[in-house]
């Protein structure tokens, strides 16, 4: 464990993953290296702290691009 902390009546647990398992399955061989082929797949569990659990949805965007589409203040052009 990294750290414990308490918010409201909840206990939070930070930690780090020093190790990590995946079938072969769920894994697809692209440029001589494996990738994870669909997020989806491993049918992930979110426990937020609304007390409700979520499932990994729809993509909303891609990494470090999404904000380039923003217009830069006193600007109608987008972010470049």
């Amino acid at each position: 464990m990294v750290k414990h902390f308490i918010l409201e009546h909840r206990n939070i647990f930070v930690s780090q993953a020093t190790r990590t398992f995946i079938s072969d399955a769920y894994l697809i061989e692209q440029d001589g290296k494996k990738h994870l082929a669909d997020l989806k797949a491993l049918d992930t569990l979110i426990y937020a702290l609304d007390n409700r659990y979520y499932q990994v949805g729809q993509p909303i965007g891609d990494g470090y691009q999404e904000g380039k589409k923003i217009p830069m203040p006193g600007s109608d052009a987008p972010a470049e």
